[in-house]
């Protein structure tokens, strides 16, 4: 298991999933509608680096008014339908487009982007966990882990059936976590759209410490 998702669950987070449609060939530009929470882009590695990364970077509004202050860090993975090279495609939907609709966040968040052509790389993201610990005041024991798609799970799901969400719940309780598992049904793929607008999950999320 990498030690970005081991730490997801020592958080005693569950990683919350769901799938979206895979794009086929080389993606569309997105063009982000205004938002009243604009994200920094970064890169991990050089352009032509096998585990680089470009990204998104989200920070709370008071960010730099604490210099002592320690944050919260989410790492979100997108879907499938926006990989590709442009990391605009990011904010296309999930928990990025939530936030930006927002306009607040409580917790700094990084969102990268998967290349075309295959899925998240682990030890890219491992790296790129590090850097974020690197540059940003963040709490190592309040790290959390969620995404979307690429090997998700949800209720009514033609692609990816409801009992691998149960199975890695169990995965998770078993290993010490405290999990939380939500159905919602016929729902579908697209149970993202429910899930980062329930109105107690930020601060279940929040509330937690490894």
């Amino acid at each position: 298991m990498c030690r970005l998702a081991l730490l997801g669950i020592l958080a005693c987070l569950p990683s919350l999933f769901a799938a979206d449609t895979p794009t086929k060939g080389k993606a569309t530009a997105f063009v982000a509608p205004a938002t009243k929470l604009a994200p920094a882009v970064k890169r991990l590695g050089d352009k032509g680096d096998k585990e680089g990364l470009d990204y998104l970077v989200y920070l709370p509004a008071d960010y730099d008014q604490d210099k002592a202050k320690l944050w919260p860090l989410v790492v979100f993975l997108h879907g499938s339908g926006e990989r590709g090279a442009d990391v605009q495609l990011v904010r296309k939907t999930g928990l990025t487009q939530t936030l930006e609709q927002r306009g607040a966040t409580a917790y700094v968040m990084i969102a990268p982007q998967c290349p075309l052509g295959g899925g998240w790389n682990t030890g890219a993201l491992d790296k790129l966990l590090d850097q974020t610990l690197a540059d940003y005041r963040v709490d190592k024991k309040r790290v959390i882990l969620t995404g979307l798609s690429m090997g998700g799970y949800g209720d009514a799901d033609t692609a990816v059936k409801l009992t691998a969400g149960q199975a890695m719940i169990d995965a998770a309780k078993q290993a010490g976590a405290v999990a939380k598992f939500t159905i919602y049904p016929g729902v579908g793929h697209q149970s993202w759209g429910k899930a980062y607008t329930e109105p107690e999950l930020e601060s279940w999320i929040l509330a937690k410490k490894k």
